[in-house]
């Protein structure tokens, strides 16, 4: 228990390198290596990153309502706050398999635990928070913060779930004992259900996988930090956020303000990660 109460010094230096960023407010330019895809079907202007070949959907920058107080919220979700938000990228897809052991092969970081058993297609899993962060790097990205991710999810008109307030189906998310009716075991190819696109056509954000966010997770921290622009969470913790719910979650938790926590040192079937920038 002490150990896992620890700040592990390598994720704090991680996180504070790839945070600055954020905190600066930078408008996100086009890197060198980066090249323009064009622009989605929600009307959003994508980049591709040329070191993993992941698409990343420019959001721009505005304000939205973070966080629930409906019937359906938890405490840790409320209160409902407005944030401000600069400028930034988010992946369309989590990272997949191939992707993941792209940058093993060119890191020597070890492959995790039955990764070879995975589809190339498949989200990756059984990474710790670290070898996410890690793998950012590698690729000249970051996770997410909480809030940048929830802004993807929902847009701005406070929907509940990424495709609007209907409840989820079999056809709009992986979720619940959805890999037995499907006869698969476990996670979905990334972006097989089209129909449960984000209003910024981001893909999976509700079900699949949870995701990874580069905050540390406070069951109060809406209400400490309250309004403000570029959150991104307490300054320490024992947990790291995850978003999005997985292909065993319960509709519940598929919603766009749903938060959860996980042990960052831990690899979990069940935990992927999409890239921001």
């Amino acid at each position: 228990m002490r150990r896992r109460a620890r700040a592990h010094g390598l994720e704090a230096l991680l996180a504070l390198a790839w945070a600055a960023g954020v905190l600066a407010g930078a408008e996100p330019a086009i890197p060198q290596g980066w090249t323009q895809v064009g622009t989605n079907r929600q009307g959003y202007e994508e980049l591709e990153n040329g070191r993993d070949g992941s698409v990343l959907i420019r959001v721009p920058a505005g304000e939205f309502v973070m966080g629930c107080t409906d019937e359906m919220s938890r405490s840790d979700e409320r209160p409902a706050h407005r944030v401000s938000l600069s400028a930034y990228a988010i992946a369309k897809h989590e990272v997949t398999r191939e992707q993941y052991a792209r940058f093993c092969a060119a890191t020597g970081h070890e492959l995790p635990y039955r990764l070879e058993e995975l589809p190339n297609d498949r989200p990756m899993t059984n990474v710790t928070w670290a070898e996410a962060v890690a793998y950012c790097a590698w690729a000249g990205v970051r996770l997410p913060t909480e809030a940048e991710w929830e802004r993807a999810a929902r847009g701005v008109d406070g929907r509940r779930y990424p495709w609007g307030n209907e409840e989820p189906t079999l056809q709009l998310a992986a979720l619940g004992d959805s890999f037995l009716a499907s006869m698969q075991v476990g996670v979905s190819p990334v972006g097989a259900r089209k129909k449960g696109a984000s209003p910024v056509g981001a893909f999976d954000m509700a079900g699949n996988v949870w995701e990874y966010c580069q905050d540390w997770y406070d069951a109060r921290s809406y209400e400490l930090q309250g309004a403000g622009r570029n959150p991104a969470g307490p300054e320490s913790g024992v947990h790291r956020v995850i978003r999005g719910g997985s292909w065993g979650s319960v509709p519940e938790r598929l919603r766009c303000s749903a938060r959860a926590r996980e042990w960052p040192e831990v690899r979990s079937r069940h935990v992927g990660f999409r890239v921001a920038r």
